[in-house]
């Protein structure tokens, strides 16, 4: 995760636009049309009726990456009739990746709490109809997301946090690892992502990003808790070392819903800690 002054939304967005490794050869005009954006094109550039949000989302990076869309604004600003270019394929590999924990053995299961609580955010900001467009779907889950109350929100988010710490303390869990810029060329954070199939691309389960002080500390950290991505466009959670946990109003700025006491969410920033001193020096 890109860290700087700019909105959480865009420092999401820097993130997966870092990440994207387009190859050009091969690649392909496009000119756009109208009702056409980046998501659009990407799943219609898959060219696979069954093609998950996460292997779009890949894609439409690729384009955003290959075209020098390198802000949420200029991917946003796509105009009827201007020519983009569609990458012939996506390459698996980055130049700032970490090599991932080699270990194929997943231990690691959804809790009773994360099932509930994501069935019961889904009902919440699901379209109620399956055949509604992605268009129609977005907006009604951003139209009802303010509908999810912090208690549940809050559920959902400490159910995360359990599911965090067991997964950075199990030595047979595969993880992905990408350190973070800001301006300068030291590295100022770490994202980790789980990803379902354990390879770079496919399926997003959960994923992080700690942020460290100038003495290599953790500082906060954003995160996912699997089962459901409640924006799609930011981190649903943000956690403090002082234990505040917090979630992001329509506007990208967090407020804090709970005040988690020492005990819950020591194991969690302890982890990370770890990970930060053995990926980061």
């Amino acid at each position: 995760m890109v860290l700087s002054m700019k909105t959480t939304e865009d420092t999401y967005y820097n993130l997966q636009y870092k990440k994207a490794n387009p190859l050009e050869h091969k690649k392909s005009a496009y000119k756009v049309q109208k009702g056409d954006n980046l998501w659009v094109i990407a799943k219609k550039h898959l060219h696979k009726k069954n093609a998950s949000n996460a292997e779009i989302s890949d894609m439409m990076y690729a384009i955003a990456k290959l075209n020098k869309k390198d802000s949420l604004e200029k991917a946003n600003n796509i105009k009827i009739n201007e020519t983009i270019y569609l990458p012939g394929a996506i390459n698996n590999t980055t130049q700032n990746h970490i090599p991932q924990v080699k270990n194929n053995k997943q231990t690691i299961k959804f809790s009773e709490d994360i099932k509930t609580t994501t069935a019961q955010i889904n009902k919440i900001i699901e379209h109620p109809d399956k055949h509604a467009t992605y268009s129609q779907k977005s907006l009604y889950k951003s139209q009802n997301i303010e509908k999810i109350d912090d208690k549940l929100y809050a559920a959902h988010g400490k159910a995360g946090i359990n599911y965090w710490t067991n997964l950075l303390s199990n030595d047979n869990s595969t993880l992905i690892l990408d350190k973070s810029y800001s301006y300068k060329s030291t590295p100022t954070g770490l994202v980790i992502t789980k990803k379902d199939n354990n390879q770079r691309y496919g399926k997003t389960e959960a994923q992080l990003l700690v942020q460290i002080d100038d003495d290599g500390k953790v500082k906060k950290v954003s995160f996912n808790s699997p089962g459901v991505d409640i924006h799609n466009t930011r981190f649903d959670y943000e956690l403090d070392k002082n234990g505040n946990l917090k979630r992001p109003n329509n506007f990208s700025q967090y407020r804090t819903i709970e005040n988690l006491p020492k005990e819950k969410c020591e194991g969690f920033i302890n982890n990370l800690q770890k990970y930060v001193d053995t990926n980061l020096k």
